[in-house]
């Protein structure tokens, strides 16, 4: 019996502007895409995304050599190709790297419609839509994941120390114990293997084809194992590093720690998987066919086999001023991206030399200061700078009363630092009053600070602080300051940069600030609510004025 023909679907000219228009529109996303890149991988818990890029494209083609080809819209991939091109313009104008992997999935997806058609987005939707995992969060919802996880893993940890008998206190996403204390992070909170053990979950369940309850299920058990696993990896952390060796707590050991605790929640999940398979397969209702997708047929067309691997094409002239349009716009559109991320590389992303800042003394402050007395001084340095300045100078004030408040110098930041951040951090509830007047430097009253008012546990705190550039001259909130940027001042921002209009030097942004930035803030804590917070004020206000009059912020 003769085998059937295999016919090869017919290319056309248009096909081959249409690919002319593929290719310019995916070199124009290659230059936001090198922001995307650097953006994503100083954040740890997105640093696995390359991978996850190389495993849904593999798959993707995988999925589409075994679907069947039909003949798309051509007319269609013009608009959605447009629709593309306003999200790339978006993006581009704004600076965006969410929109830019948006712009990129939608291009993804636009392509296989135009080669398989809706059936061939269908078929392989599981394996684009995994690009979702390396699109970051909108609004830092990912950042407040992580401090909730943090909380989480911290607690749990605590509770397994307490099991082992490990001497410790906790205050927040903060592990104290008689040597050392750690914070969470720095311990592992676990924020990192979350997002890269769920993928590579969903990546296991896509070569599975699974169901989408199937997916749905094994990122829950993933998500209650990376917590298990992480608390774990805390305790364990916390535990070696103070009773056997400290590396346990940096350095490659600790990375290895890290990789051993990945490949532990990993295990579990997947073992957990094959359970329920185990479990389904004893069950006579359920077959492993509900879990999977249908297989595909080969199509055949009047005794001849259409071959899986090409989709039908476009064989109809189409307009070529659409397709012209479509790449010279991209095209434009890319050549700005690229001035625009070279010019944003001089100005927004340089760098500063912390030894321009000069070093602060006891003697800066007086041994006295209304009924304030001066017990000590202390210069600290940290490596791990999460939730602190990486330097401070910190002097300890005391009343009669014994109350106490201190008073730290911190640097260096590179713009304001809103530090009810790191407060929350170390577990407390935090209210923040900003009060900001048009005249900068009016320093001599309680007004041109922040103020936080905080509760934990039966105590209650008052931080006061206020930000400076290497000058002394007052930096404000982002939310405060004349340059307050809207969306619409960004993208005009953008456009002057783009066209070299732009520079450090008239930049309302940089202008009033000369790098490196300095806090000064003042803690005071107490078991009872202050009422009233007028002597604290003043003690910092003459703190304030005299660090500023030191010869750390000589003009």
């Amino acid at each position: 019996m003769s085998q059937p023909e295999t016919k090869q679907p017919a290319v056309s000219g248009a096909a081959k502007w249409i690919d002319v228009l593929f290719a310019a529109a995916f070199f124009a996303h290659l230059p936001i895409g090198y922001e995307y890149y650097r953006r994503m991988w100083s954040v740890g818990h997105y640093q696995f995304f390359p991978l996850l890029m190389v495993a849904a494209s593999w798959m993707i083609v995988t999925r589409l050599v075994e679907s069947q080809p039909k003949r798309p819209k051509a007319k269609l991939t013009y608009w959605l190709l447009l629709i593309d091109l306003v999200l790339f313009a978006s993006a581009a104008l704004m600076f965006s790297p969410f929109f830019w992997i948006l712009s990129v999935v939608l291009l993804v997806v636009i392509y296989v419609y135009d080669r398989w058609g809706w059936e061939g987005v269908r078929y392989s939707s599981p394996a684009w839509l995994l690009l979702f995992f390396v699109v970051p969060m909108p609004a830092n919802l990912d950042l407040k994941l992580v401090n909730k996880l943090q909380f989480l893993s911290s607690q749990l940890a605590s509770y397994i120390l307490d099991a082992f008998g490990q001497v410790h206190f906790r205050e927040g996403v903060v592990l104290i114990t008689e040597k050392k204390q750690f914070f969470t992070e720095e311990a592992c909170s676990g924020i990192r293997s979350l997002f890269s053990s769920v993928s590579a979950m969903a990546i296991f369940g896509v070569m599975m084809r699974y169901s989408w309850q199937r997916h749905l299920f094994n990122m829950i058990q993933t998500v209650l194992w990376v917590l298990i696993g992480n608390a774990v990896r805390i305790a364990s952390v916390v535990y070696l590093a103070d009773n056997v060796d400290e590396s346990f707590a940096s350095g490659t050991t600790h990375e290895l720690l890290g990789l051993g605790n990945f490949v532990f929640v990993f295990l579990f999940a997947l073992s957990t998987d094959r359970g329920v398979n185990a479990w389904y397969a004893s069950t006579p209702d359920v077959t492993r066919a509900a879990l999977e997708d249908d297989e595909v047929e080969e199509p055949v067309v009047d005794g001849v086999v259409v071959a899986r691997s090409t989709a039908f094409r476009h064989t109809a002239n189409r307009p070529v001023v659409w397709q012209w349009a479509l790449v010279v716009g991209f095209a434009l559109i890319g050549l700005f991206s690229a001035r625009l991320t070279y010019a944003k590389s001089i100005i927004d992303n340089f760098r500063f030399d912390e030894t321009m800042l000069i070093a602060s003394y006891k003697t800066d402050l007086p041994s006295r200061i209304g009924g304030w007395k001066l017990v000590s001084f202390e210069h600290q340095e940290r490596d791990d700078t999460r939730l602190l300045a990486p330097e401070s100078y910190v002097w300890t004030f005391v009343k009669d009363d014994n109350r106490r408040a201190i008073v730290s110098l911190d640097s260096p930041y590179l713009d304001f630092h809103n530090l009810s951040d790191c407060y929350e951090g170390f577990g407390w509830d935090v209210d923040y009053e900003n009060r900001y007047l048009d005249l900068d430097n009016d320093l001599n009253k309680p007004v041109n600070l922040t103020e936080l008012k905080m509760k934990k546990s039966g105590e209650h705190g008052l931080v006061i602080f206020s930000a400076f550039d290497r000058d002394g001259y007052l930096v404000r909130p982002t939310f405060d300051v004349n340059y307050d940027p809207t969306r619409g001042m960004e993208v005009v921002r953008h456009l002057r940069m783009a066209f070299g209009l732009l520079t450090q030097e008239n930049d309302p942004k940089f202008s009033k600030q000369t790098l490196p930035i300095s806090q000064v803030q003042l803690l005071h804590v107490n078991n009872r609510e202050l009422l009233d917070v007028s002597d604290v004020e003043q003690l910092y206000v003459e703190v304030r004025a005299r660090l500023l009059s030191s010869s750390r912020f000589e003009k």
